[in-house]
């Protein structure tokens, strides 16, 4: 493509166009870049994204107090007895309260960083 007034302004909107689907979330990589090696592998990431969204989105996705207690039974056996009295401990004082009672979803940094603000 030649360097000119035109084909920038073309390549202007475009990129506008990219960046609005990118803040949408809508934006697909193999339809704009359909030739391209990185293709393979956004469509994966896009597959795991859209596998994970209906899972956790499920009626039947676990809340954290249910998860927490499976895991925590899980874990006592291959834990010390004192290390597992201190996650126990910290689960019960600070993660319980919090988040005990909501449904499992994605971790997100935003969510993290907000709690660990707290």
């Amino acid at each position: 493509m030649e360097d000119n007034p035109t084909n920038r302004k073309k390549l202007n909107v475009l990129l506008q166009r990219i960046d609005a689907e990118i803040t949408l979330g809508s934006f697909d990589y193999g339809k704009y870049f359909p030739s391209s090696k990185l293709k393979d592998r956004f469509d994966k990431i896009e597959e795991r994204e859209r596998a994970s969204t209906e899972y956790f989105s499920s009626p039947v996705s676990p809340k954290f107090e249910e998860f927490v207690s499976i895991w925590l039974s899980e874990m006592k056996v291959t834990w010390s007895k004192g290390h597992y009295m201190d996650v126990a401990g910290v689960i019960d004082k600070y993660l319980l309260p919090t988040f005990g009672h909501k449904k499992l979803v994605p971790l997100k940094k935003d969510r993290s960083y907000s709690f660990a603000r707290f």
